[in-house]
């Protein structure tokens, strides 16, 4: 270790505020990258929720026309529930492409004002819309499992 002053030390780099001494810069970078792969994650959660849905409903007119024609009485009320639960599901991924638009936009406002201004306003305004859109999307995958059980369940019935 030399002792010029100006030669980097061995703690160079190092914020003594962190509670791991975790440099500011790879905190920021690593939250950055992880911020991306979410971002990668529910976009893959919502094209998911939407290919299952339209192919659920697919498979379930097929199932009906090819391999089901004449189903047994009393079942028909099982592929309808499907149905509403697949439709249902694509309605709520599409309300919540909006609601996670409006969310973004509050936040990136919060953000504006506090960094112009220095001001909190519309925090729980953001935060409401987050977690509306953080509960569609549960929902719509309660609602594509529920589809998928009722559409099994019609499907077992009448195979013959």
């Amino acid at each position: 270790m030399s002792d010029d002053p100006e030669s980097p030390s061995p703690d160079a780099g190092v914020d003594e505020d962190s509670a791991t001494g975790m440099s500011e810069d790879t905190y920021l970078q690593e939250r950055s990258t992880l911020i991306e792969i979410e971002q990668k994650s529910a976009d893959q959660h919502d094209k998911a929720i939407l290919t299952i849905s339209m192919g659920g409903l697919a498979v379930s007119v097929t199932f009906l026309k090819d391999i089901a024609p004449h189903p047994l009485p009393g079942t028909l009320w099982s592929i309808g529930v499907s149905w509403f639960f697949f439709v249902a599901s694509m309605l709520t991924i599409l309300a919540s492409f909006l609601t996670s638009q409006i969310a973004c936009r509050r936040q990136r406002d919060l953000l504006d004002e506090l960094y112009q201004h220095g001001t909190r306003g519309a925090e729980r305004k953001a935060d409401w819309w987050a977690s509306l859109t953080h509960r569609l999307n549960v929902v719509s995958y309660i609602l594509v499992f529920l589809a998928v059980g009722f559409l099994a369940f019609f499907s077992w019935l009448n195979l013959r």
